[in-house]
Parts: C-alpha cells; sequence; structure tokens
C-alpha cells in the first residue's frame, strides 16, 4: 500500500502541455501521480481513443447508471458507474504502472503476454496487433506496461466487433492485474501518432500490412527469445 501512496504523492515524468505553460507552476503540478490518477479516472483514455471505442465507454456509464437509479440517486449511480468503467474499461491498472507503482515479475509479465497472443491468433476481427515502446529493445522492469494496438479487419462490423474484444482484454487484464495499455485503430492511425524511432513489436499481421509502414520491426518470437535471454535467464 505504501508504494502505491508514495506514487501518488511523487513528481514523475512531466505531461506535454502547451509551450506557454511549460516551466509554470501548473507545469510542475501536473507531474505529480494524483494528478494523473485523477484525470485518467475522469477521462479514461476518451480524448485519445478512437469514437467508437468512447461509445461504448459512454454506453457503459449510462447502461450502469439507468439501472442503479431504481435504489439509489442518479449521481450516485453515475459515481458507481464510472469507477466500474474505468476498472474494466478504462485501463486502471495501468495507471499506477504509469506512476512507477508496478510490481510485476518478469515471468508474470511475460506468460501474461503469450496468452493474449495466443487469443489474439483466435481472433477473426482483428487483423493486427502491434505493440509499440521500449520492449523492442529489451528494456523491462517490475513497472513496464505493454502499449499496444489491435488493427481491426476492413468493414464497420469488423471495428466494432474488434472493439468489444477489446473490452473483454481490458476486463480480463484487470482482474489478472496485467498492464496493458491498448487501443483499437487503423494501421494508419497507428503510424500517424506513434513515434517513428521505436521498433514496433507484431504480434499479429494477417496480410502483413505493417511493410508499407514499417522498414524495421521485430517478430513476436524474436522478442520471446530476447525477453527470456534478458530476463527469465533462458
Amino acid at each position: 500500500m505504501n508504494r502505491y501512496i508514495n506514487a501518488l504523492f511523487t513528481k514523475h515524468k512531466k505531461k506535454h502541455l502547451p509551450q506557454f505553460l511549460q516551466g509554470t507552476w501548473f507545469d510542475e503540478w501536473m507531474s505529480y501521480g494524483y494528478i494523473t490518477f485523477i484525470t485518467s479516472f475522469i477521462f479514461q483514455g476518451m480524448l485519445y481513443a478512437n469514437w467508437r471505442d468512447n461509445a461504448v465507454k459512454i454506453g457503459m456509464d449510462v447502461a450502469i447508471t439507468l439501472t442503479l437509479s431504481f435504489i439509489m440517486p442518479w449521481w450516485a449511480g453515475l459515481i458507481i458507474a464510472h469507477t466500474v468503467n474505468y476498472c474494466i474499461n478504462g485501463q486502471a491498472i495501468c495507471v499506477f504502472y504509469h506512476i512507477r507503482a508496478g510490481n510485476s515479475t518478469a515471468r508474470q509479465f511475460y506468460d501474461g503476454t503469450v496468452a493474449m497472443k495466443k487469443r489474439l491468433e483466435g481472433c477473426k476481427h482483428i487483423a493486427a496487433a502491434i505493440s509499440y515502446g521500449s520492449l523492442s529493445t529489451g528494456k523491462w522492469h517490475p513497472s513496464s506496461d505493454i502499449d499496444i494496438r489491435f488493427i481491426p479487419q476492413k468493414g464497420e462490423w469488423n471495428y466494432w466487433m474488434a472493439i468489444l474484444w477489446a473490452v473483454g482484454e481490458r476486463t480480463r487484464a484487470f482482474f489478472k492485474g496485467y498492464p496493458l495499455d491498448m487501443y483499437v485503430f487503423t494501421m494508419q492511425h497507428s503510424y500517424n501518432v506513434m513515434k517513428k524511432t521505436e521498433v514496433p513489436i507484431i504480434f499479429k499481421d494477417m496480410a502483413n500490412g505493417h511493410k508499407l509502414f514499417y522498414t524495421k520491426a521485430m517478430s513476436f518470437d524474436e522478442f520471446c527469445q530476447m525477453f527470456k535471454k534478458m530476463h527469465l535467464k533462458r
């Protein structure tokens, strides 16, 4: 418990604020862990997510609030609904990993990642899954999360099915304590918003679509071999 409390009241990596706010008291205040927690609870990634993802989140808030309105005031139901949504769909676990309060072991992280890879292979609505960040360089620590994008098959139906499948993955990640930082985007959008200097890890790509965007990539098998060698001593 002390680990979480200390992380909430410790300064962390500063957010990308407008230039006129950088170096101000507001800039310093926004770097505290509890601010990250509060803002993530309120917005739940909706400022970044696809509109379909946001529609599901808002729909869950409304549905739970209306259901609870029969036994409690609407505002109390909304707070409960938003909290439930945050836990199973707002990537709550990742927030504490972002502020360096994670405590997963290398084995837990590896096993959770391999299990997700197997489930991805069986999802016909997802054409590709690509992970970004420093994992491809071998960097990992107990507060590392996995920053991954699910790319849906073509067609509106597949996009919605991929979104709903992703909700299931986020729910599983919450109850398993797996640090899953995941969104559903097109390949083009993922390429546009992610860093170009990072080598992506290809979890799945049924049509090798990533080759149209990335000249260098790491396969999932290569990632597994590297991770086992560096962190599992195998």
